[in-house]
């Protein structure tokens, strides 16, 4: 099996921008099922993010992810910093990441 994003990535979110995720997720659906559309599933599928550790560390410092941007210069920085650590300590890939699916249906 192939690994998935590491659970210790150096870093995270403040609290605010995650409960405004989880809202966002939850706002979304609402919207779906208010339209008419009822909920077919809901699933955690692997998404390829990078083929090696070091395409990792390439893509996730060029801070494209809004989940990086919402992070201070300093912070960021330092979580980097970390990362390439991760990084370099590690070889293969390639590297998945968790994307949600939702499906709906018109009902």
């Amino acid at each position: 099996m192939s690994p998935s994003l590491p659970r210790a990535v150096p870093f995270s979110l403040p609290p605010p921008r995650r409960s405004r995720w989880r809202r966002a997720r939850s706002t979304s659906s609402r919207a779906f099922l208010a339209e008419g559309f009822g909920r077919a599933g809901h699933r955690i599928v692997r998404h390829l993010f990078a083929r090696s550790y070091a395409e990792y560390y390439r893509k996730i410092s060029l801070r494209g992810l809004s989940s990086l941007q919402a992070i201070s210069d300093d912070a960021f920085a330092r979580g980097l910093a970390a990362f390439e650590r991760h990084c370099r300590a590690r070889s293969g890939g390639p590297i998945y990441e968790p994307v949600e699916l939702f499906v709906f249906r018109r009902t």
